[in-house]
C-alpha cells in the first residue's frame, strides 16, 4: 500500500518560549522509508524519525513541519506552534485577574 498522507501531533500548540513540545508522526496508509523535520522552512539535521522534539528559542508563530519519505512522492504535514513569552503570560493574566475582579465587585 502506498503512503497517503502524515499528520504530526499536537495540533496547532501553544507554548512559552524555552519550553519543549514533542511531536509525533503517524504515516497513513503505508510506511515510511524516512522521515525529515523542517522549522520555518528550514529542515533539521538529524531530525530524521518520526519524533522530534522542539524547543523554541524566539517569541511568535513558528511553522513545523514533517515530511515522511517513500519512493519519490513525500507526504508532509504542517502544525504552527504559537510561542509566548513569560512576561506576556504574566500580562494576561494579571488582565484576566482584574476583569474577575471588575465583575465580582460589580455583582456584590
Amino acid at each position: 500500500m502506498a503512503l497517503s498522507a502524515v499528520s504530526i501531533a499536537p495540533d496547532n500548540p501553544s507554548i512559552i518560549r524555552g519550553e519543549t513540545i514533542h511531536f509525533i508522526a503517524t504515516p497513513v496508509g503505508g510506511t515510511p522509508s524516512a522521515y525529515q523535520w523542517n522549522v520555518d522552512s528550514s529542515n533539521i539535521g538529524g531530525a530524521d524519525q518520526s519524533t522530534y522534539d522542539y524547543t523554541p528559542t524566539t517569541v511568535g508563530n513558528h511553522t513545523v513541519k514533517c515530511y515522511a519519505l517513500n519512493g519519490s512522492n513525500p507526504v508532509s504535514e504542517t502544525e504552527t506552534v504559537t510561542v509566548s513569552s513569560w512576561a506576556s503570560l504574566v500580562t494576561y493574566l494579571t488582565t484576566m485577574i482584574g476583569h474577575l475582579a471588575s465583575i465580582r465587585k460589580a455583582t456584590e
